[in-house]
């Protein structure tokens, strides 16, 4: 009977049953979907140089390795590839009670690709990221940072920087100082330039442009207009040559401390690199990469991490070349070459790599 004889119970069981199956087939469903649609899984197919590298070169030291994704198939390469590092290391501290710091995790500044811009990376061909081991970097050995000492090692190392940064405070980069410094000295170059033309502004009459300074006239003004000309050319020919700031910007810079690099020798150098290498051993440092990315079949975010340890890191060398070109004209990636480190020239003024970003 359709009205089950007036029994209330049954159709309530009905209704009941069919709501149960309804949040079974949804529950199912949802988990069915989210194990196949997992982003995860493509974390796997980010590959990870099995060694990472610190050398030096014009006097800067850096710590780099290489990532790439592996494709399987048809490849769809990831979405807004950025990357991180960390470091991990026991520290101890200064002053008369030495005090222990176990696993202290340590900020790492990425020069390439610029972490302020991201850090963005494009895994379609093998990438090299690199760090420079400055003041601010965990890398950085301590025995740089104490007051003088007799042991002849130490006292070369301690030639590159004689400053510490306070903590807690920003974690800066070197590189931004040295680009900053290239800047003003253009600036202070285009200042000498206008200077240059307005002492001879009687002869030249100036329009300036995107491109440079275009000098306009009249017939009446050309004899007058070629000494003021041979003028200018010495006046900016000498600026050209200085690229020096001025006197008073000169002034600002003698009370800020030397920077790594600066007036020193290779013995120094040399000797920074084995206060490098003995403070990775007894630190136990650990570096931690983190590479997260957009999976577009799924715009789902994941995560792929890799670590080096000490016993990870080589000492001037760089990675062997890995891309080529087949028979087909087409782009070969040769993953045995991959994970291959070559030695090179200390303190090279040359960085060859094989992959940059």
């Amino acid at each position: 009977e359709a009205f089950f004889y007036g029994c209330w119970t049954l159709p309530l069981a009905v209704y009941a049953q069919a709501l149960i199956f309804l949040v079974l087939n949804a529950a199912f469903l949802g988990l069915i979907f989210a194990r196949v649609g997992r982003a995860q899984t493509r974390a796997s197919q980010i590959i990870f140089s099995d060694k990472a590298v610190i050398r030096c070169v014009r006097g800067k030291f850096f710590f780099a390795f290489q990532v790439a994704e592996a494709s399987y198939f048809h490849y769809d390469p990831v979405v807004e590839a950025h990357v991180r590092a960390y470091a991990v290391l026991h520290e101890t501290t200064g002053g008369m009670n030495k005090e222990q710091a176990l696993f202290q995790t340590r900020v790492m500044r990425i020069v390439n690709p610029n972490d302020e811009l991201g850090g963005m990376l494009f895994l379609a061909t093998p990438q090299l990221v690199s760090h420079r081991i400055d003041r601010w970097s965990p890398l950085f050995p301590p025995v740089a940072f104490q007051p003088p000492t007799l042991t002849p090692l130490i006292a070369e190392a301690q030639q590159l920087v004689v400053e510490r940064p306070v903590f807690p405070g920003l974690v800066l980069r070197e590189e931004d100082l040295d680009a900053s410094d290239g800047f003003e000295a253009v600036l202070e170059e285009r200042r000498l330039l206008r200077e240059a033309l307005t002492e001879h502004e009687s002869a030249l009459s100036e329009a300036s442009t995107d491109e440079g300074f275009i000098f306009h006239l009249p017939m009446s003004q050309v004899p007058d207009a070629v000494a003021g000309r041979d003028a200018l050319k010495e006046a900016s020919s000498h600026s050209t040559k200085r690229r020096t700031p001025s006197a008073s910007h000169q002034r600002q810079r003698c009370s800020l401390p030397p920077r790594q690099g600066e007036g020193a020798g290779l013995r120094s150098l040399q000797a920074f690199r084995e206060a490098v290498r003995a403070h990775v051993h007894n630190s136990e440092l650990e570096v931690i990469v983190v590479v997260e990315a957009i999976d577009p079949a799924s715009s789902n975010t994941f995560q792929a991490r890799h670590s080096y340890m000490g016993e990870d890191i080589e000492f001037d060398c760089r990675f062997a070349p890995t891309m080529s070109i087949n028979e087909h004209g087409h782009a070969l990636l040769d993953w045995d070459a991959f994970h291959t480190v070559r030695p090179v020239p200390f303190n090279s003024n040359v960085a060859v790599t094989s992959s940059h970003s």
